[in-house]
Order: C-alpha cells, then sequence, then structure tokens
C-alpha cells in the first residue's frame, strides 16, 4: 500500500508540467503557423478573391462624366501620339500647366506599348492597380504590427470593400496609381529603416532604395497631394534621426556612448537627404519646364484662395473660418465616411452628435497610431500632413476625393485602436485568468469578428448604388438632357468639319463623344454683349446649346434671342417639356456676318451697310428705311443671281447683272426688276437662246450686233 501510495503523486505531479509543455508546443506551432510565408500567400489569395468579386461587380465600362478623367487620358493620348505634354481639347494646341503629367505619363506608357488600348482598358487598369495596392498594403501591416495577420488581413479586407476605393477604381484618374506608388514608398521606407547604415546594405538594399528615390521623384508628377507623402517620408527620417542623437548624448552622458545610436541618426540623415534631393530634382525638373512655357504660377495656389461662391480669401478670420469647416466636415463626416461608409445626402450639414462621434473615432485612430511603433509613426507623418493641407484647402473640395489614398490607413488605424483597446481591457479586468494570459489571441479574434461580421457587410451593402449603375446601359442612368448633350456631339462627329470651332459646356465629354473634336468652353453669366463679342473674338462657328449643364442656357440663349439672325439651327434634339422644366439642345451656327452689319438710325437700317442671310444671299451698299435705296450690290450663290446699280425699297431699280427667271437665266442691263436694255438669254442647259435689246422684260431687237 506504501508503494502504491508514493507512486501516484509523482505521476499527478508529472502529468501538469507534460499537459503545460504541449500547450507552450501548441502556442509556438500556431505563432509558426500564423507567420509562415504560406500563411501569408493563403490570405493574400483570399484577399485577392475578396477583391475580384466586388470589383467585378461595381467595374462599369461606360465612361465616367467626370471631366477630369478625359483630360488625364487625352493628355495620355498626346503624349503617346508624339506633341507632348500638350492640350489637344482645346482650338489650338498648348503646353498644358494644371494637372501635373505623372498620371498622363502613365496612359501614354501603356499606349505606346499597345496603342489600341482604349479608354475603357486604362479603366480596368486602375482596377489592377488598386488589386495590387491591396496585397501591398497587406505586407505593409504584417510588418508594422509585429506581424499581426489579424489586424493586418482584417484592415486589408476592408480595403477590398471600401465603396469610395472602388469608384475611383473604375474611372480614368490619377487615385490608384497615386495610392499604389503611396503604399509602395511606405514599404520600402520601412524596409530600408531597419538598416543601421549603407554598410548594411546588400545588392537588395541598393535596389530597393533605387526604386525609393525614383518612386519618391515620380509621386510628385502624379498628384500634387504627393508632396504631402514625400513631405512625410522626409519628416520622418528626420525625426528618427533627432531620436537617434538624443539617445546617444544622452548614453554619452552616462558613460556608455553607443556608436550604434550614431550610426543609425547619420544614417537616417542620409535618408532624409537622399529623399530631399529626390524631391529638389523633380520639383526643379517640372520649374525648368514651366518657366520656359512662361506659366510661373501654379493654377492650385490660385484655386487655394478662392472660396465657394468665387470670393478670394482676404483675411485672417476667413482662414479661421475656413479651418473651422474643414474640421467639422472632416471629424463630423469625411472620416466616418472612410470607416462606415455613411451615406449623407447633399450638402448634409453636420451635427454636435456628428463631431462627437467622429471624436470618438478620432480618439481610437490615434490609440492605434501610438500603438504601431516606427511604422505608425511614418503613416502619421504622411496622414498629419495630408489633412493638415486639407484644413487650409476650399470648403468645396472637402470630399472623400482628396482623402481617397489616406482612406485604408484610417481604416487600419481604426481596427488598431480597438485591438489594443480589447487587449487593454483583457489584460486588466475581472476576467478570467485564461482569458487575461491569452488576450493577444482572444482580442485578434474578436476584431477579426467585428471587422469581418459587422463591418464588411456594411461596405458591402455601400456598393448597392454603383452595383446598380454599372449594369445599367447609360441612357437609363442618365437624365434626357444628358442623352441629349451626347447625341448632339455624335452628330458633330460626323456631320461638323475638323475645322469648326464649336463652344459647349464641358468640352472634355464632347471631345470623347464627338470622335475626339476640339471644342472650348464660354464665360458664364455674362452680360449679352460681352458675350457676343467673345463669339466673335474666339471666331467660334457653332455652338451647342444643352439643358444639361444650366449655364448654357442661362448666358447663350439670351445672346440667341437678342441676335436671332446671327444663329442658325443645325440640328434639334429633344423637346420642351414645361411640366418636367425641360428643353431641347440644339447645335447652332454662328456667322458674325449674317443679318445687317452698318449704320442706323432710330434702330433702323439707314446709311452703309452690309445684310447676310443664312442662306448665303448678301446685300452691301446702301439702306433707307430698312431697305435697300441707293447704290448696291446684291449676290445669291444659291440661284447664281448678282446684281449691282441703283435700288429702290428693295428692288433694282435701274443696274446690271444675272438675274434667274425661272429655268432662264438672263445677263445684261435690268431696270425695275426685268431685263431692260442690251442682255443675253440662256437656258437650264446654258446654251445661248435670245440676245439683243429688252425693254421691260420682252426682246424687242433680237440682233447679236445689236448695242
Amino acid at each position: 500500500m506504501a508503494k502504491k501510495s508514493i507512486v501516484k503523486p509523482k505521476q499527478r505531479e508529472a502529468e501538469p508540467e507534460k499537459k503545460k509543455a504541449e500547450r507552450v508546443g501548441f502556442v509556438e506551432q500556431m505563432k509558426n503557423l500564423l507567420n509562415s510565408r504560406w500563411t501569408y500567400v493563403f490570405c493574400s489569395a483570399i484577399l485577392m478573391f475578396v477583391f475580384y468579386v466586388n470589383y467585378n461587380e461595381v467595374y462599369d465600362k461606360k465612361p465616367d462624366l467626370n471631366g477630369d478623367n478625359i483630360i488625364y487620358y487625352s493628355l495620355g493620348k498626346s503624349l503617346a501620339e508624339g506633341n507632348g505634354y500638350t492640350d489637344v481639347i482645346g482650338y489650338s494646341d498648348k503646353p498644358h500647366t494644371h494637372f501635373p503629367p505623372g498620371y498622363p505619363a502613365f496612359i501614354a506608357t501603356c499606349l505606346s506599348l499597345d496603342s489600341e488600348l482604349d479608354f475603357v482598358h486604362f479603366k480596368k487598369l486602375n482596377g489592377v492597380l488598386l488589386g495590387l495596392s491591396v496585397l501591398m498594403f497587406f505586407l505593409i501591416l504584417k510588418r508594422v504590427t509585429n506581424n499581426n495577420l489579424f489586424v493586418a488581413f482584417s484592415a486589408s479586407v476592408l480595403m477590398c470593400l471600401q465603396r469610395e476605393l472602388l469608384r475611383f477604381s473604375t474611372i480614368v484618374m490619377s487615385e490608384m496609381l497615386y495610392l499604389f506608388l503611396t503604399m509602395l514608398v511606405v514599404y520600402l521606407a520601412v524596409v530600408l529603416y531597419q538598416k543601421r547604415s549603407f554598410k548594411d546594405y546588400t545588392w537588395r538594399s541598393y535596389v530597393a532604395l533605387v526604386m525609393f528615390l525614383l518612386i519618391i521623384s515620380y509621386i510628385y508628377f502624379v498628384r500634387t497631394m504627393g508632396l504631402s507623402m514625400i513631405l512625410g517620408v522626409i519628416g520622418w527620417f528626420g525625426a528618427l534621426a533627432f531620436c537617434s542623437f538624443v539617445k546617444f548624448y544622452r548614453d554619452k552622458r552616462s558613460g556608455e556612448e553607443s556608436v550604434l545610436y550614431k550610426s543609425k541618426a547619420l544614417y537616417c540623415l542620409k535618408m532624409m537627404a537622399l529623399a530631399s534631393l529626390a524631391l529638389f530634382l523633380a520639383k526643379g525638373a517640372w520649374d525648368i519646364r514651366n518657366e520656359k512655357i512662361g506659366h510661373t504660377q501654379s493654377n492650385y495656389v490660385s484655386n487655394f484662395k478662392k472660396k465657394e461662391r468665387g470670393e478670394v480669401m482676404s483675411s485672417m478670420s476667413d482662414w479661421v473660418a475656413r479651418c473651422k469647416s474643414n474640421v467639422k466636415n472632416y471629424v463630423g463626416k469625411l472620416i466616418p465616411e472612410s470607416v462606415f461608409v455613411v451615406d449623407y445626402e447633399d450638402n448634409y450639414v453636420v451635427t454636435k452628435t456628428d463631431f462627437v462621434l467622429g471624436v470618438v473615432l478620432l480618439a481610437l485612430i490615434l490609440i492605434g497610431l501610438f500603438r504601431t511603433g516606427v511604422g505608425g509613426f511614418l503613416i502619421f507623418s504622411y496622414l498629419s500632413l495630408t489633412f493638415g493641407v486639407l484644413l487650409l484647402y476650399p470648403e468645396q473640395f472637402a470630399t472623400m476625393r482628396y482623402i481617397v489614398a489616406a482612406v485604408p490607413f484610417v481604416i487600419f488605424l481604426y481596427l488598431n485602436g480597438i485591438y489594443n483597446g480589447l487587449k487593454f481591457l483583457a489584460e486588466r479586468t475581472f476576467l478570467p485568468q485564461w482569458i487575461r494570459s491569452r488576450s493577444v489571441a482572444v482580442s485578434s479574434v474578436l476584431l477579426t469578428l467585428y471587422a469581418l461580421f459587422w463591418l464588411a457587410p456594411l461596405h458591402t451593402e455601400a456598393q448597392a448604388g454603383a452595383r446598380y449603375y454599372a449594369k445599367q446601359p447609360l441612357e437609363d442612368v442618365l437624365d434626357k438632357s444628358a442623352q441629349n448633350y451626347i447625341a448632339a456631339a455624335k452628330w458633330c462627329k460626323d456631320s461638323l468639319p475638323d475645322t469648326a470651332r464649336l463652344i459647349c459646356r464641358k468640352p472634355e465629354i464632347y471631345y470623347l463623344y464627338s470622335g475626339f473634336k476640339k471644342s472650348g468652353n464660354f464665360p458664364q453669366y455674362v452680360p449679352i454683349d460681352t458675350f457676343y463679342n467673345f463669339l466673335v473674338e474666339k471666331k467660334v462657328t457653332h455652338v451647342i446649346l444643352d439643358d444639361w449643364f444650366k449655364h448654357a442656357y442661362i448666358t447663350i440663349y439670351p445672346v440667341v434671342k437678342a441676335y436671332p439672325e446671327k444663329f442658325k439651327v443645325l440640328r434639334k434634339i429633344g423637346e420642351s417639356d414645361s411640366v418636367k422644366k425641360e428643353n431641347p439642345t440644339f447645335v447652332l451656327r454662328f456667322n458674325p456676318e449674317w443679318g445687317y452689319v452698318g449704320d442706323m438710325v432710330d434702330g433702323k437700317k439707314e446709311g452703309r451697310g452690309v445684310e447676310t442671310h443664312q442662306n448665303g444671299v448678301r446685300y452691301e451698299g446702301e439702306f433707307k428705311n430698312n431697305a435697300a435705296n441707293g447704290y448696291g450690290v446684291y449676290v445669291d450663290p444659291n440661284r447664281g443671281v448678282e446684281l449691282k446699280g441703283i435700288w429702290k425699297d428693295g428692288k433694282l431699280k435701274d443696274g446690271e447683272g444675272t438675274e434667274r427667271y425661272g429655268d432662264l437665266i438672263y445677263k445684261g442691263k435690268i431696270k425695275n426688276s426685268l431685263p431692260d436694255g442690251y442682255g443675253v438669254c440662256y437656258d437650264s442647259t446654258g446654251a445661248e437662246k435670245w440676245k439683243g435689246v429688252w425693254s421691260k422684260g420682252m426682246l424687242i431687237k433680237n440682233s447679236a450686233t445689236a448695242k
């Protein structure tokens, strides 16, 4: 019995140690599994599947009618055709000065590889860029979260579902290229930071460094906001150098001089200098180009100072009011919309509740930021500069478009804040010991469940409008006035010569649907005579009067009413509808020479003048009481008539020329609009029929020699 009682306690003591060892072994195995390359590959495959399914649902082959994306395409087309960075939409080709050339250069490169690529293909290429950005984002998050697969995967899934990202990936604009380059810059910066000096570099490190510097130079040309990304990286390396120097001198004072900190500080300073040099060279090259074409001030500077209704910022109170408005919009509406994709009505006013909830969201983002480490500080540098600029940006531009490249980082920081909040609670509450000891695992699982089963459905549901729109034909989603405008542009494609000088609202859309014909815009809300003089000065030949863009009927229609003889209707599309308040669209021929140009007395034609009719009939000479009176020349090119002499009340009193009487053509003397004097009459074939002396329309002397 004694032996038996001695053996059992030993066995009972050994069993917990064995189970503990097994548990430790299982935890290590799970960590190894989560950190393995194959797990990353598997998760990446899932992300690409999720992205493809959602992108395919919202992909829309219809051209987006935002004018900017058509301008980008036209600039890329111009570069590919060897015409330089040139505006080709307007009447005359001239160097472009508004948009930076990075995205058009991307389009031109693609066109040089395959000239058959059209507008639709570049929509798909932007989808490819978003897909690659998702993979890069996942890779970045694994690094900055120390391989926290759950946070990285959850944020990347939401990036695949985010409505605004998907929307901008289906139009031909620079957002997706900028997003992809941003991801590359962040990733390469984090990779290069891990080196202590250039002595630690391998050939791969040098390749990464060259790519890093080239992308920094290129990103400056892709978007003006790219400057915030570049300055963020420069500031990040500068701050790291400062921190390393502080640690170096701290250890030096305590007698423990650390060469490691000094080496790291010098390395970060060198990286800061290289990034600054890349920016300097890019900006310098662009400034030299602009100086050569006489463009010394950026359009963005003047736009920066504009108010919503065209006024200009003039005082400090204006800037303070703008900052307050932008803080309210970004904190109360746009940042929450990035995470929760809330649908706001047009001109929605942020409430106090919205703002308070936005502040709570911002607090979670800041928690996520401060718990991300060195990589988080880089993201902070980028986001702080981006939103810092946007706080001073005109209020009318406070839209998702200007923060779309920052949306993935906002989503990640929010989720990271939630994760760290859950982890804090799990470690410091009354929860059971087995939960507190597994705070990382529990927090990760809870975060993933929250992201995939609550946030993800919100993002998917928010795509409903885009999914529906993508599957509808263009004529079903545009109102009648928009359809009429496009129909007018298509009519011009086949009916107007390339030499036509047409004005319209949205020349970019006209350019796309008219087969790349040129056109110009027009001033708005100007007096009738000012607009008429504009037409004459610009040598306009054709006008589209449409009801889609209200400025046409507001500005052009009064001019047409005031000068009806100067405009001729070539094409009418649609009908008037007083109930729906719709007007037809017209393609008009404009000719300032039509109508009367000359002396006027009391509103009547009096004196010398020229009157030209829209059918080409023209009289030049003396007028009295609104009619031809005195000497003048009359030409009707349609009938082959040309008369000159003395006129009275619009009829030729005494003169000569060529007149047509039915099928007969008379050349000779004319009085009171009838042959009178010597003349020759020809038949319809041009053969001479009679000649001689005429009186009151009758041949009185038929003689070849009669004079």
